[in-house]
């Protein structure tokens, strides 16, 4: 399976926690990671979060 087609599924539990992370700032990152990995649960490719984010899709992978 390549990156464009892994899926990531969330529970509604994990959501509702990285939607609270997205408003944490000064958390050295983790409202960004957050961002990622639901924008990913929501079926966006990485090149299109990376473009989203402004972030290279190296960024988003990793």
């Amino acid at each position: 399976m390549t990156p464009e087609q892994s899926s990531i599924r969330l529970t509604p539990k994990q959501r509702l926690v990285l939607q609270r992370a997205m408003r944490q700032r000064g958390q050295g990152g983790v409202a960004l990671r957050a961002s990622v990995v639901l924008l990913s649960a929501q079926g966006q490719s990485a090149a299109s979060i990376a473009a989203t984010l402004g972030l290279s899709a190296r960024t988003v992978y990793e």
